[in-house]
């Protein structure tokens, strides 16, 4: 997991504080976690994007990653580029759940670490950054191109607060978007891709 962090306040690569809504938590690196500053605003979202692309393209590779989108493909309904991206996204909607990161920091947890808690029976689980790495991770792993779409809701000036990872299909983008906001989902005023 890789924690990026978006306040001001920094305490050094041995852990960080991080903001909540009861104060600063301190936040200590497991074994393969980094930390980095990367400021506030749409700067920093762009920067975390970067670094899921990052991610995802490392992990493609990783056996584990391409042993599952090898097993997603076989068992897709139809076996084009369409039914491969579908069955991505019907994975992911049945097996990832959403758990928001604390407030001012993105964790992103690595694909790997992600389908060993999924074939350990612990469950997937992450923010929107994760699911997208996940996603877009199993889509380049069986050959498909993959972008990442940031969205920011309301008012231009709002920062972007939501990512989301998009697989080439039949000609046209499929989106992997299944850790939407619950309720209703207010009006999109900005979109930024970052291709992967």
């Amino acid at each position: 997991m890789t924690y990026e962090r978006t306040a001001p306040r920094r305490r050094g690569l041995a852990g960080v504080s991080v903001a909540t809504p009861t104060g600063w938590v301190g936040v200590t690196p497991a074994p393969g976690q980094a930390f980095a500053a990367v400021g506030l605003g749409d700067a920093s979202k762009v920067r975390t994007a970067r670094a899921v692309a990052t991610l995802a393209k490392v992990s493609q590779f990783d056996p584990l990653v391409i042993d599952t989108a090898q097993e997603l493909a076989l068992t897709a309904r139809e076996r084009d580029a369409d039914g491969i991206c579908l069955a991505i996204r019907g994975f992911l909607a049945r097996h990832f759940t959403f758990v928001e990161d604390v407030r001012d920091a993105d964790a992103v947890r690595e694909p790997r670490q992600q389908l060993e808690f999924y074939y350990s029976g612990a469950g997937m689980r992450g923010d929107c950054d994760c699911c997208a790495a996940l996603g877009a991770a199993l889509g380049l792993a069986v050959g498909r191109d993959a972008q990442l779409v940031l969205l920011a809701f309301n008012d231009p000036a709002e920062e972007y607060t939501h990512i989301y990872a998009e697989l080439e299909g039949t000609g046209h983008w499929i989106d992997l978007d299944t850790t939407k906001p619950a309720g209703a989902i207010p009006p999109v005023s900005r979109i930024l891709t970052v291709p992967v």
